[in-house]
């Protein structure tokens, strides 16, 4: 648990404790933590429609407001929207495999825009924090190199009084916002920093799939457009045989599937490979 404490400056012994939100999940991390790994599997088993299907129930039909009122509000939405992203990445993945590239790369849109609008808030969120820290920081710093000699002398001295016992007590505050800030700041940094590899998986995944569109375009084009055309050309054996997983070829098929839903062959070999219909017996010639 991480906890971030306002500086003690201007001798004021104000503290704030922001607790990471996993105190009390909300509602979509609860569904996405209990979901995700039955989706997982679905996908494992290759499939792809039923996966597809379970994580769009997850969608939420709009985006919860992000709060930004405090470092406590905004640490809880930034995991709230973490979970957003990943529902997103995760429709994106199903999508993908289902066949369906063009909703994939919608998600994968989906999750890279608000993993930037995350970090985006938390900048704003965070900031007055940092700054408080920053600058009783180098508050801190000015008051015990102008004090240094003078705190000694107290220290030595065995009869303080009342002002004197204040004065050393705002010295360890200082000594307090030296030491304590460097490491809430480095903490609220890596809040920060964490957020790009949430920008950046969905960001590659999408830049894959949009080549892969690309090159699947300009094969169309090789058929005018004609995708029933493009789909039986693509159904050559050859194509499936260089294929050495199952996974790999139930991507490919169900690719073809999308785009030509009444291709019979298609079908029936994704069904083979999925094990809803037995494969069809090799013939053997007959010798003459």
């Amino acid at each position: 648990m991480n906890r971030f404490f306002f500086p003690l400056c201007l001798f004021m012994a104000v503290v704030l404790v922001a607790q990471a939100p996993s105190a009390k999940e909300t509602s979509l991390a609860r569904k996405y933590k209990t979901e995700e790994p039955i989706i997982e599997t679905l996908l494992k088993d290759l499939k792809g429609k039923e996966a597809m299907a379970k994580v769009e129930s997850l969608v939420p039909a709009t985006k919860p407001p992000f709060d930004r009122s405090g470092p406590q509000a905004t640490l809880k939405s930034r995991e709230e929207y973490i979970d957003l992203v990943q529902i997103y990445f995760l429709a994106a993945k199903a999508s993908r495999f289902a066949g369906d590239w063009e909703r994939a790369k919608d998600y994968f849109a989906k999750a890279v825009d608000t993993a930037k609008e995350t970090k985006a808030e938390c900048t704003a969120g965070l900031g007055p924090l940092m700054e408080t820290w920053n600058k009783a920081i180098a508050s801190s710093q000015k008051a015990l190199e102008e004090g240094g000699e003078h705190i000694k002398a107290l220290e030595a001295k065995s009869n303080r009084d009342a002002n004197e016992e204040q004065e050393l007590k705002n010295f360890r505050i200082h000594q307090n916002n030296i030491k304590q800030g460097p490491v809430v700041l480095k903490q609220l940094g890596e809040v920060q920093k964490e957020l790009d590899a949430y920008i950046f998986a969905p960001a590659a995944n999408a830049e894959v799939l949009d080549k892969n569109l690309k090159s699947e375009q300009e094969e169309l084009l090789k058929f005018k457009g004609k995708k029933a055309g493009y789909v039986k050309a693509a159904m050559a054996p050859s194509n499936l045989d260089h294929m050495k997983t199952t996974a790999d070829k139930v991507f490919f098929l169900n690719r073809l599937a999308f785009l030509d839903p009444g291709n019979k062959t298609v079908q029936a070999k994704l069904n083979q490979l999925l094990g809803k219909e037995p494969a069809k017996p090799v013939q053997k010639k007959k010798r003459k």
